[in-house]
């Protein structure tokens, strides 16, 4: 327990000697006691007054849901990162359950628990007195009132009330706000210079269901929406693209009602071996005499584009896969940063796995959408017979495959299209972003170069 913590008195440690201290912890939450409080014999079992079926101990974070269903509790978790206290994990359960607010401790408090990774534990302890682990007095000799949700503060509980009601059902984590009196976070510049190199593994994939018909003769109580089909997947496929080997791209594809399986073991052999790859360090190639000469009169880092200034450090930049080719002189702190036609498809006609064995297209009205309330053209649907026999197609599931990859090999190219749209105009890569606003954002701060005062 860090002493800062301790000084607080603020969290009960039970002193356990099993596996078990995130029931110990809950234990004293359950049942306070005011004498001898870090004394296992100072409280009932766990076994007796919490349920703990099919759960592993130690506890895997993963598994705090599953107990606050067995138990009906509300269990807040809160982490150490470098002497200050987060949220980490807050419950989504607010129907009048008992809430147990925890401190999850790890060896060495200087990041936050890994809740992705289930081999990972940790220590845990009650929290007994929010305000005192979260609060000091202000100038004023006033106690602050804490939201336990955001760690915003208000004067009065009042306050706090009228806070919290939209507060935990907005916000699932703290806001901080940035530190006025650091530059580092008084303004908004790009700094992102390891997107403007592109993502070196991309995976495009796309499925294919069955649209079974749904049984409406127990109608939904309460909505005026009726069930028509559930999805089935039945088969899956996908583009490896690599983008400095293409010999390392690849397409696959399976058909079968375990394709969703087939595919999360995909996913994770790729990830282990393009790991591997991603681990082996490349040297760079020899340089050239010329190169040399370019090193020598470098006047502007190539990754930053800004000049070199007295006191800069100089590095011959390369990429680490590949060749380990030489890309020009950098910034040592910009090289650290710079790490590295669709066809036809008669959907509502696919209802069952039967339907995939059929010898022969199926008629025009068969493409009928459900969805769309509408036909398909006459010349949509010869191009299908012609595709039907260009390709000796011998089974609806046949078609389909077919299909499938024609669908994923076209969603490939318009991606990548754009990703070298991107690279070209801004020097950025939109696989480093998860939404195009989050590229636009990024791209105006670089081309632009403009340095934004956060107000």
């Amino acid at each position: 327990m860090p002493s800062f913590i301790l000084a607080k008195k603020a969290v009960v440690n039970v002193r356990n000697n099993d596996k078990f201290c995130f029931l110990w912890s809950i234990v004293p939450a359950l049942n306070p006691v005011t004498k001898h409080v870090d004394r296992v014999s100072s409280y009932p079992h766990f076994d007796d007054i919490l349920k703990r079926e099919s759960i592993q101990f130690p506890i895997k974070i993963i598994d705090k849901k599953k107990f606050e269903q067995l138990n009906h509790l509300s269990i807040n978790l809160y982490c150490v990162v470098k002497k200050k206290v987060f949220p980490f994990m807050l419950s989504d359960k607010t129907d009048g359950r008992k809430t147990v607010n925890l401190l999850v401790l790890s060896s060495n408090n200087q990041s936050p628990p890994n809740n992705n990774n289930g081999n990972d534990y940790y220590h845990y302890a009650w929290i007994k007195n929010m305000s005192a682990l979260f609060s000091q007095l202000s100038n004023r000799g006033h106690k602050n009132f804490f939201c336990y949700t955001c760690l915003n503060h208000f004067s009065s509980s009042d306050l706090l009330d009228k806070h919290s009601k939209r507060c935990h059902q907005v916000n699932k984590c703290s806001i901080r706000m940035p530190n006025s009196n650091k530059d580092t976070e008084k303004y908004v510049e790009f700094t992102h210079y390891s997107h403007m190199e592109k993502v070196p593994f991309a995976i495009y994939a796309d499925l294919e269901t069955i649209l079974e018909k749904c049984d409406n003769s127990t109608p939904l109580q309460g909505v005026a929406t009726a069930l028509y089909q559930s999805h089935i997947p039945f088969s899956i496929g996908f583009y490896l693209k690599c983008s400095y080997d293409e010999s390392l791209s690849k397409f696959a594809m399976y058909r079968g009602a375990d394709c969703i399986q087939w595919f999360i073991k995909q996913l994770h052999d790729i990830a282990k071996w393009a790991n591997a790859i991603m681990n082996t360090v490349v040297p760079m190639e020899r340089l050239s005499s010329v190169q040399l000469k370019r090193i020598e009169s470098a006047t502007h880092c190539h990754i930053c584009e800004k000049p070199f200034l007295e006191g800069d450090v100089k590095v011959k930049d390369h990429s680490h896969r590949g060749g380990g080719l030489f890309r020009g002189v950098a910034h040592s702190k910009c090289n650290l940063n710079y790490k590295d036609s669709q066809g036809i498809f008669p959907y509502d006609y696919v209802d069952s796995w039967e339907r995939l064995n059929e010898p022969e297209l199926p008629p025009r009205d068969a493409f009928f959408s459900n969805l769309k309330n509408e036909a398909v053209s006459e010349a949509n649907y010869e191009h299908a017979l012609n595709v039907w026999n260009t390709f000796n197609i011998k089974t609806l599931g046949d078609y389909s495959d077919l299909y499938l990859k024609t669908d994923v090999l076209l969603l490939v190219d318009i991606f990548e299209n754009f990703r070298n749209t991107c690279i070209e105009t801004y020097r950025l890569d939109p696989l480093h972003y998860y939404t195009a606003p989050g590229l636009a954002f990024d791209a105006m701060l670089k081309v632009t170069g403009v340095k934004l005062e956060l107000l």
